[in-house]
This record gives structure tokens, C-alpha cells and sequence, in this order.
């Protein structure tokens, strides 16, 4: 009976001892989890002001370009002078058309389209959610 008894400790505490490293492994596992998702938001929000400032950049330059641009036309159609009048004004709407055209066709080729950032939102959940499930 006692070796009964003894082989019943030995296999609770090898029970007990599988137990508390599976434990151990598993909250390293959630560490790990919750750092990598720290990290993920991180460079996340990194990247949000990557590209907010990028995109600040160039709408600034895009409109000093269109402010040199009304200047120029400014100019010109002063010296243009009174007898051309409708010449001029259909001078100073082309060149805003062409002066706002410009950052429009950049802006549509730089930032992405509604489909491309639901599919980038797609990816990054992807990405996200087996660190989620495997968190929780």
C-alpha cells in the first residue's frame, strides 16, 4: 500500500510539475503576445505620422507651386492691358485649372485608394488577430 501511495506522488507531482510548466510557457507566450502587439501600435502609430507629415509636405509644396503659378498669371495679365481682357481671362483659367490639376493628379497618384487601405486594413488584421487569439 505504501508503494501505492508513492507512485501516486510521483505521478501527481510529475502532473503537478507538467502542469506548472506548461503555465510557465504559457505566460511567456502572453508576454511575448502582449509585446509584439505593443510593438505592432507603436510602429503603427509611427507610421500614421510618417505619412500625415508626408502628405503635409506635399500638399505644402503643391500649393506654393499653385501660388507661383497665380502670381505668374497675375503678372501676365496685367501686362496683358484693357483691349485683352477675355484673352486674359481665359489665360488665368487655364493656368488654375493646370496649377490645381497638378496636386490633385499627384495626390491621386501618391495616396492610396479607398480599396488599397481597406486591403492594407485587411493585412494588418490578419496580421493582428492570431496575436489576439493567441493572447487570450
Amino acid at each position: 500500500m505504501s508503494r501505492q501511495v508513492s507512485d501516486r506522488i510521483q505521478v501527481l507531482d510529475d502532473a503537478t510539475m507538467k502542469f506548472g510548466l506548461l503555465m510557465e510557457s504559457a505566460q511567456a507566450h502572453q508576454r511575448l503576445a502582449e509585446s509584439n502587439l505593443e510593438k505592432l501600435r507603436v510602429h503603427t502609430q509611427g507610421l500614421d505620422m510618417v505619412v500625415r507629415d508626408e502628405i503635409r509636405r506635399t500638399l505644402i509644396e503643391e500649393l506654393q507651386m499653385l501660388t507661383v503659378e497665380s502670381k505668374r498669371a497675375s503678372e501676365v495679365l496685367q501686362t496683358i492691358g484693357r483691349g485683352a481682357v477675355l484673352r486674359g481671362a481665359l489665360w488665368s483659367i487655364a493656368i488654375a485649372l493646370f496649377g490645381a490639376g497638378i496636386p490633385i493628379t499627384i495626390m491621386r497618384w501618391s495616396l492610396p485608394s479607398e480599396h488599397e487601405i481597406g486591403l492594407l486594413r485587411t493585412r494588418r488584421d490578419q496580421m493582428i488577430a492570431p496575436l489576439i487569439c493567441g493572447g487570450s
